[in-house]
């Protein structure tokens, strides 16, 4: 006799578990029909042996079972306030500003930017900055948080060159906890729009511009 065909909720099961820990996921990611998919994706985030977790309407996270050595481990709220918050989104004034270690302030809460209505904090340490400038929707997170540090630069205690000095050596851009190319192109053509950009932002954002356009023919 053949094997018998998986049932669709199994299927459905199989593929969420199959993830990589640490993976981020919308409900309409799991195969399937949605009558099916939705109840096992209810039982698995309620039974915390799983390490699924529901963090927000449509948005989960794939963490570790509880006998992984990993088990402890939460969700990075940063990354699903972003996920949550859609295009333009990235990191926030002086958020965006300690990241990129162009301060040593650490903010007591993370800062997202967003544009339109922001959304519902996935988590209490999560507070949404609403912006304005719709060319960001084409940025993505690594080159909005650029643009929210140099709005707020005036806050830093550092001088231009060592933080210019961080972008042309690479290391400020690996302190990003993603992997998101900064296009110098789409930078500038954002920074025209800036609320509040003045001559000086404009000059930074040039230099940085020809800081990037080195490395990218490096």
């Amino acid at each position: 006799m053949g094997r018998m065909a998986k049932s669709e909720s199994a299927e459905a099961r199989d593929w969420i578990t199959g993830l990589e820990p640490g993976t981020w996921f919308w409900s309409q990611d799991v195969p399937g029909r949605r009558d099916i998919a939705h109840p096992v994706l209810s039982r698995l985030s309620n039974d915390e042996a799983s390490g699924v977790q529901r963090i927000a309407k449509g948005l989960y996270w794939r963490g570790w079972p509880e006998n992984h050595e990993f088990a402890y481990m939460s969700p990075n709220y940063t990354i699903a306030a972003m996920l949550l918050a859609g295009p333009g989104a990235g990191l926030a004034d002086a958020d965006a500003l300690h990241v990129l270690r162009w301060t040593t302030q650490v903010p007591c809460k993370a800062l997202i930017s967003t544009l339109d209505a922001p959304p519902k904090p996935p988590h209490s340490t999560v507070v949404y900055k609403p912006r304005g400038n719709r060319r960001r929707v084409e940025l993505n997170w690594s080159e909005v948080t650029i643009l929210e540090a140099l709005g707020f630069f005036w806050y830093t205690e550092e001088p231009w060159h060592e933080c210019l000095s961080g972008v042309s050596d690479g290391s400020a851009m690996d302190r990003l906890p993603w992997r998101a190319p900064i296009r110098s192109d789409m930078l500038r053509w954002a920074a025209e729009t800036e609320d509040g950009a003045t001559v000086e932002t404009l000059h930074m954002v040039n230099e940085i511009s020809a800081v990037l356009k080195e490395m990218e023919v490096v």
